[in-house]
């Protein structure tokens, strides 16, 4: 027999037996992967170790949310890390989130039809530059939380007494378009409050949308909320038939 030969069969014999079989399975790469997430020293990763280090993933995101939402940016994270956010937060941070920008943009905006003469700017400029609030405000009314609905509600109020200025000088034609957009999201969602069961304020509210209408047409715009103001009068007049 060729010696060679059998050195050569008996050497691979010896390396065959001394070779785990679960190591043919083994991708060396994902090894190096998974000791870069779950290790910071040599010791061998345990499944204690590795549920620890989750906690301290969750705490740290914990503690970004925390921070996104004392900041008023909630408004601003990306689509991924909203549901997140509400569920740790609920829809308030979104909602929070859009009354500091409602109420910036409207201060802004409000500076310059003031000094309309020389900036040019109308309430049409502030009614135009608040519609950029219907999506985000329908996102929010579209939140399964039983607090969505009622933040969507508030925000609709909110961007309403920015809308226009009460002053003849400087409105210009009104803005069709944009205040019918606001009806039907009001419209929407008071709706759905109803179907919801939901009970608040609607006299009051339903009181503050004609009040404003009323003025408005002096000036030659309307109709203003019509459709939101019949409904919440539908609710006025079924509350006064349950208690009469």
């Amino acid at each position: 027999m060729d010696t060679n030969a059998t050195l050569l069969r008996h050497g691979a014999m010896q390396a065959s037996l001394k070779k785990r079989p679960a190591d043919e399975d083994v991708n060396p790469d994902q090894v190096k992967r998974l000791k870069g997430i779950w290790k910071t020293d040599d010791k061998p990763t345990t499944l204690e170790s590795a549920l620890d280090e989750l906690e301290f993933v969750k705490a740290q995101l914990a503690s970004v949310l925390d921070f996104v939402n004392e900041s008023g940016k909630a408004s601003d994270l990306p689509p991924s890390l909203k549901p997140l956010l509400i569920a740790r937060l609920g829809p308030q941070s979104l909602a929070n989130s859009l009354k500091k920008k409602i109420r910036a943009l409207g201060e802004r905006l409000q500076d310059e039809v003031d000094r309309w003469k020389e900036t040019g700017t109308t309430n049409n400029t502030i009614a135009t530059a608040m519609i950029q609030f219907i999506k985000p405000i329908r996102e929010i009314s579209e939140i399964d939380h039983p607090d969505a609905l009622a933040e969507a509600y508030g925000l609709v109020f909110i961007v309403k007494d920015w809308w226009y200025v009460m002053d003849g000088r400087r409105y210009d034609e009104g803005t069709d378009y944009e205040d019918n957009q606001m009806d039907q999201l009001l419209l929407g969602i008071v709706e759905k409050r109803k179907e919801a069961g939901h009970r608040w304020e609607w006299a009051a509210d339903l009181e503050d949308l004609d009040g404003e209408a009323k003025r408005l047409a002096e000036y030659g715009i309307e109709p203003w909320y019509a459709e939101s103001r019949k409904a919440l009068r539908e609710l006025v007049d079924g509350q006064i038939l349950e208690t009469s």
